[in-house]
């Protein structure tokens, strides 16, 4: 079920049923996600404006679920030899339940105690939790406002893929280091990187994890070969970061507001974030 909120030249849809994906972001005539990816989002859930929560990624010990009757898409993981079959958690895989809905905005509630096919959905995850998602659509662009809480560590942001085309590039004021598979490095001397600003062009296989000068608060501008997309983000404490992913030669890139510093090893049982998309032709 899709549900679409507007505001002059914006526009968004949301697949409720589907994990609150949102499936397509446009102002006017452009598109900001990457459409090509629809077949991640059919296979697996991932592609287009995906969610992250409660977790991050792959788990080094997930749950041991794997009932590919009610998720079709473990079977292939299971092939592949996979551990993980809800990468990201398994709010981006479900229905949610829509509390409000209008022409601009859309509230949804995730927990712990709902089911699928008589499975309550902590038993998938792993502990139990609550999340909220409330979409409403400015003057300046869509913003987000994702909440989480749960028994143990968690987190939540946005995968969202952006088209790309063939180059592009980021710039955002960072400290002088970077997250690398969970670890955190100093930046490296022959990146662009002068008075606390990064200047990073996509050009080959990048993931990586930032961290704003500012711990409450991040902006990130990214370049593509049509248009710009602004993505603003503000936490309520100072656990807060964006990775950026871009597989080899893909068409999209990955930026991703987070409500962790360090997502693979998050710390905190409740995170929030509020998150703002700008397009600007």
């Amino acid at each position: 079920m899709l549900k679409e909120i507007r505001k002059g030249d914006y526009a968004a849809q949301f697949d409720v049923e589907r994990g609150m994906n949102f499936v397509t972001f446009k102002k006017g005539v452009i598109e900001a996600l990457d459409l090509s990816t629809r077949p991640l989002f059919e296979q697996r859930f991932a592609g287009l404006g995906a969610l992250i929560g409660p977790h991050f990624h792959h788990r080094q010990h997930p749950p041991s679920f794997d009932d590919a009757s009610i998720f079709p898409h473990i079977a292939s993981l299971k092939e592949r030899g996979e551990k993980e079959f809800f990468s990201h958690g398994i709010g981006r895989y479900v229905a949610w339940d829509v509390k409000s809905a209008n022409e601009q905005s859309i509230e949804a509630h995730l927990n712990g105690d709902m089911e699928i096919q008589g499975v309550p959905l902590k038993v998938i995850e792993g502990q139990d939790f609550k999340m909220k998602y409330i979409a409403t659509m400015l003057e300046e662009g869509l913003q987000i406002e994702l909440f989480v809480a749960g028994e143990g560590p968690t987190v939540v942001g946005l995968h969202t893929y952006y088209a790309m085309g063939k180059k592009g590039t980021v710039t955002s004021n960072v400290k002088p280091v970077y997250n690398v598979g969970g670890e955190f490095r100093a930046l490296p001397e022959e990146w662009d990187y002068k008075e606390s600003k990064l200047v990073y062009p996509i050009k080959s296989e990048t993931d990586y994890g930032f961290l704003s000068t500012d711990p409450l608060q991040g902006d990130v501008l990214l370049q593509t070969t049509t248009h710009k997309i602004r993505m603003q983000y503000w936490s309520t404490n100072e656990e807060a970061s964006w990775q950026l992913w871009h597989p080899k030669e893909s068409s999209f890139v990955c930026v991703e507001p987070i409500a962790a510093k360090n997502p693979r090893k998050p710390c905190l049982s409740v995170n929030q974030i509020k998150i703002v998309i700008s397009i600007i032709p």
